[in-house]
């Protein structure tokens, strides 16, 4: 819940910024918003289905696995 408190903001700062700048349109992005709803509705609905311990290591491969591509 902390890091949706830090990320949600952000992120609305930046689509607004991109949208003021000219950067992206809405025509752009309208053809992913209904990805990003269903997206965030099975995810919603996953999560509390999810073995905790799995879904840390999960997480953590993948932390393992984007630090290996930074270093490379």
């Amino acid at each position: 819940a902390t890091s949706v408190a830090i990320i949600f903001p952000i992120c609305m700062l930046s689509s607004i910024l991109y949208l003021t700048r000219g950067s992206v349109t809405l025509d752009q992005a309208f053809p992913y918003l209904p990805w990003m709803i269903i997206g965030s509705l099975f995810g919603a609905w996953l999560l509390p289905k999810i073995n905790q311990n799995l879904l840390r290591r999960v997480f953590g491969g993948l932390m393992v696995w984007a630090a290996v591509r930074m270093l490379f």
